[in-house]
């Protein structure tokens, strides 16, 4: 008897098989709009699924298929397996509930930084992005999200080597902003500085700046005092040469730190 009941706890349910044989041969759908009508539960697993397909991206209507499956109350959504264009920023533009969104992480993109600020302009939701990589990003962009994504907490524009000061002041603005990754950009010790020691820097909660070779021990020494909730801190291959002791001193207070990773320069 138990065996018969375990038996039946392993078979697959309509929806689980149905949805599989959708997935599965999702390129009949390039001329059929029956997508459209499906609800936006069963639409967002869709897109959960195919999203992060890269085959799905090699299909001949891949825009098609994704126009049909996005629905203006989507909260997320992961984008970083596509080569994104206009187009695809155009097909989201209908999206005004996003809450995450990771377009890109490998600097593969063809869309335009005026098509990216019309997208960024709706996203009053927006909590957490992800866009790495990408050198249209610079401190333009930074001020769209200042102005129009006012409850981000999570931001990672790691290798956006366009980001200086400027920009970096801009998100000062962002009053929810809890982790911010800049590594790879233009930012030096007096962006830093200005930026933690305003109300930002008791929010942070993990900073995340390797790789900036305008940062050193002038900037870093810095951050223990004015970011008391820091958890995760990284730094590595920034101009350093001396002891990073004082990070766990008295004075630097970083009582919740987690993860503290660095490279000294000899």
């Amino acid at each position: 008897m138990w065996k018969q009941l375990r038996n039946r706890r392993n078979v697959h349910s309509l929806f689980s098989l149905s949805f599989d044989v959708i997935v599965r041969n999702i390129s009949f759908y390039d001329n059929d709009d029956s997508l459209k009508y499906l609800t936006p539960r069963i639409k967002e697993k869709l897109l959960k699924c195919l999203s992060t397909n890269y085959s799905f991206w090699r299909q001949k209507n891949f825009k098609y298929i994704l126009g049909l499956l996005i629905h203006s109350s989507l909260e997320m959504i992961d984008l970083t397996a596509a080569h994104i264009d206009d187009d695809i920023l155009r097909i989201l533009e209908i999206c005004r509930e996003l809450q995450r969104i990771h377009l890109m992480r490998d600097g593969t993109y063809c869309f335009s930084k005026q098509e990216l600020i019309n997208f960024l302009q709706y996203q009053k939701e927006l909590k957490r992005l992800q866009l790495r990589n990408c050198d249209i990003i610079d401190d333009s962009i930074l001020e769209c999200l200042s102005i129009n994504c006012q409850k981000v907490i999570s931001l990672d524009l790691k290798g956006c080597k366009e980001i200086t000061d400027k920009g970096l002041n801009y998100l000062c603005s962002l009053n929810y902003l809890q982790c911010l990754n800049l590594s790879k950009t233009k930012i030096s010790n007096d962006g830093l500085i200005e930026f933690i020691k305003g109300p930002n820097g008791r929010m942070l909660k993990e900073l995340i700046i390797d790789n900036c070779i305008h940062i050193d021990i002038k900037g870093l020494q810095e951050v223990p005092k004015y970011c008391p909730n820091l958890e995760i801190f990284v730094f590595y291959n920034c101009d350093l040469s001396e002891d990073m002791a004082m990070l766990y001193s008295e004075e630097g207070n970083l009582k919740n730190l987690k993860q503290l990773t660095w490279t000294v320069s000899w």
